[in-house]
């Protein structure tokens, strides 16, 4: 029986357009070893850049999910920033407030009646990790802005034209 990480290996190698096979030709890779490596067939494991490259290929995130999970952590996608106008920052701040409120009312409304239910948690849950998500695209957004001092550059907030 596959572990969870066994299973998200393989479900991303077989779920790639063309299958196990397809992805092993994409990768120039033999496709009964890679077959053997990412169905756990005894005495096989795929190897790290097996791994990484069927990522790339896919585009499927659940194979570092489900690692990360695994050691008790979440991942959250974040945007990639260089640059970053006055009113894009304020946008993720506020997208980030406007996001805590959306957790804090649906608390508020799950325990009106005194009891949290299944679907409650799995709306709080949704909505937390929002929340979250508006962090790290805010902590991005400002990680751009202090990277460019680093680099000896000086990198201030820049207005926004009336077209965009």
């Amino acid at each position: 029986m596959l572990d969870q990480l066994q299973l998200a290996i393989y479900q991303t190698a077989a779920g790639a357009a063309g299958g196990i096979a397809g992805l092993a030709k994409r990768l120039g890779r033999n496709p009964g070893s890679f077959f053997n490596r990412m169905s756990f067939q005894e005495g096989h494991t795929p190897n790290i850049l097996d791994i990484h490259a069927s990522i790339l290929d896919t585009g499927d995130h659940r194979i570092i999910h489900a690692l990360a999970h695994e050691f008790g952590y979440t991942l959250y996608p974040i945007g990639e920033f260089s640059d970053c106008s006055d009113v894009e920052l304020i946008s993720k701040i506020t997208a980030l407030g406007s996001a805590r409120g959306k957790v804090d009312g649906r608390i508020f409304e799950a325990l009106e009646d005194g009891i949290i239910r299944q679907h409650d948690a799995r709306d709080i849950r949704e909505l937390v990790n929002a929340a979250v998500k508006a962090n790290m695209e805010l902590l991005s957004r400002i990680d751009a802005l202090a990277v460019a001092e680093d680099e000896g550059q000086t990198r201030s907030l820049r207005p926004v034209s009336a077209n965009g």
